[in-house]
């Protein structure tokens, strides 16, 4: 039963990381034309994995060194209303990465079982907590408070998204003021391009999936801990 315990442990909390790479971790559904365009251009797509954030941001930058641009990557970009709720996420991500690094170290090689169970209960914790501040942080951008279009001139520099969005909807207000039937035509050609509409922001599957895994790691550890004991 100790074997057993010592080598299923940590190979299945060791799952946690291609679950992380790999798996889609965001889900973005978007009716505007406008950031539909940009996760294109950045091969990205409803489900988002981090590996797929990786090449973005890395395509990114490629782009930005052949201009002379340098990219602002620091929070400062995020406004103030979701900063903080994105780094709280940004927290518990990191603690519950951290706590499957401690799981997988400390369950072959430490006889009590109690550590290990409530340093995975902590990982299932923080797991939870990721949602719950990321909700928080989406809120922002689902609302239309926060527009994604001026965070990405930000972090880039290019204002040629921005500078677009902008000329369509004063074209649009004009022709509706002069035409209101005109101006619905107009509207329901382009009105993709005038706003961000971002209908859902949320965590995706990687994080169900690291909720199963801790969840599962702490039931199997209490439970050979009630079997020891029996014994």
């Amino acid at each position: 039963m100790k074997i057993l315990y010592k080598t299923v442990t940590p190979i299945f909390t060791a799952l946690i990381f291609p679950v992380i790479v790999f798996m889609p971790f965001f889900r973005l559904i978007t009716a505007s034309d406008t950031v539909n365009q940009l996760l294109t251009k950045y091969g990205i797509g409803e489900q988002i994995t981090l590996l797929d954030l990786y090449h973005a941001v890395s395509n990114i930058k490629t782009q930005a060194a052949s201009d002379g641009k340098t990219l602002n990557l620091s929070l400062d970009v995020i406004p103030q209303q979701a900063r903080g709720y994105l780094i709280a996420f940004l927290v518990f991500f990191a603690l519950a990465v951290l706590c499957a690094l401690l799981v997988i170290i400390l369950s072959p090689v430490l006889k009590k079982k109690l550590p290990v169970a409530g340093v995975s209960l902590f990982g299932f914790l923080s797991a939870f907590l990721m949602n719950v501040f990321f909700n928080k942080a989406a809120h922002g951008f689902i609302s239309g408070e926060i527009n994604v279009i001026d965070i990405y001139t930000a972090v880039t520099g290019d204002t040629s998204v921005s500078t677009l969005t902008g000329l369509v909807g004063n074209i649009l207000g004009a022709v509706s003021g002069e035409s209101s039937q005109l101006g619905g035509i107009l509207n329901s050609l382009l009105g993709g391009y005038t706003g961000v509409d971002i209908r859902i922001l949320e965590l995706s599957s990687a994080q169900t999936f690291m909720l199963l895994i801790f969840g599962a790691v702490t039931v199997f550890t209490v439970v050979m801990k009630l079997a020891q004991t029996d014994n």
